[in-house]
């Protein structure tokens, strides 16, 4: 069919062991890997990029990767800006605990009220 480009949205998950925010960016053929720490070791990339095409987040010819061989048209990039926090949520969570915050005080107060009215 047609020359359209298939866009791929980039697709964000952490993992654990090691702990590390991961953003795949895939292209027709390429797949670009951005992880906000450099904590993997060469056997563990490998093993995750395996995973990773074998699960179709990237193209299905990383399934035979080894940290020996690498194959072309996959980066791996260290980017720390993952591991910021963008202004906007910093705001919208100051906003929420301050509506937390508040609501807390206002059922102590209630609470406080309701045991001394009795008395």
């Amino acid at each position: 069919m047609g020359g359209r480009e298939i866009v791929y949205a980039p697709i964000e998950f952490s993992t654990h062991n090691p702990p590390n925010l991961i953003v795949i960016e895939r292209g027709r053929g390429t797949a670009l890997i951005r992880a906000a720490q450099d904590n993997f070791s060469p056997r563990r990339k490998a093993f995750l990029i395996r995973q990773l095409a074998a699960k179709g987040y990237i193209p299905d010819q990383y399934e035979g990767f080894t940290e020996d061989a690498p194959v072309g048209g996959l980066t791996w990039v260290i980017d720390r800006s993952l591991m910021f926090v963008g202004a906007e949520a910093t705001k919208r969570t100051r906003r929420i605990m301050r509506r937390v915050i508040a609501g807390g005080c206002l059922l102590w107060l209630l609470e406080i009220t309701l045991a001394f009215w009795r008395g």
